[in-house]
């Protein structure tokens, strides 16, 4: 049995709710955890999803089909990522990536952004992303969710010694 598009629309902006207010992106894993269990007991998302799949299933919909594109929505917006990198808003994209999130820039500039955890995957599509494509350059990253291990400065100095080495002239990052 399918999940009616009402029961979808309401679940999925429940939830999103939900991961606003408790400001999913800075979550731990264990805090996560127990969010979906928690969402998986609600009797308005894991309740009524319960009557259209298998009450077994709730939790991996609501990983997979809800907190999923959630979490995509949350890191493809490129406003803050190209404020902190000193470049326009609106500016416009010749190319747009996601996994990690990047765009190259009409003058051929590479950028990109996500997670301070995901560094090293950051860093090196910068460089990759902009050594594929003729006459673009790597221009910078953008590491957000920099708190705990990640705000540590021995973290980030071997993160800027490999940007610097991979050529990229701007690394911001953003603690929250």
């Amino acid at each position: 049995m399918s999940i009616p598009t009402k029961v979808r629309t309401a679940v999925r902006e429940r939830v999103w709710d939900l991961a606003v207010q408790v400001d999913w992106a800075t979550l731990s894993d264990s805090a996560r955890s127990r969010k979906y269990e928690e969402w998986t007991r609600d009797p308005l998302i894991g309740g009524l999803l319960g009557n259209y799949i298998d009450p077994k299933q709730v939790r991996v919909y609501l990983k997979d089909s809800v907190i999923k594109p959630y979490v995509i929505a949350l890191r493809s917006g490129q406003a803050r990522p190209l404020r902190a990198l000193g470049l326009p808003e609106d500016a416009l994209s010749s190319e747009s990536y996601i996994k990690p999130h990047g765009r190259r820039l009409p003058d051929g500039s590479v950028v990109c952004w996500g997670q301070a955890r995901d560094w090293k995957a950051i860093l090196v599509a910068v460089w990759e992303r902009a050594y594929e494509e003729p006459g673009a350059s790597p221009f910078g990253a953008v590491l957000s969710g920099a708190s705990g291990q990640w705000a540590a400065q021995a973290v980030r100095d071997r993160a800027e010694e490999l940007g610097r080495r991979l050529g990229i002239p701007r690394l911001v990052w953003l603690d929250t």
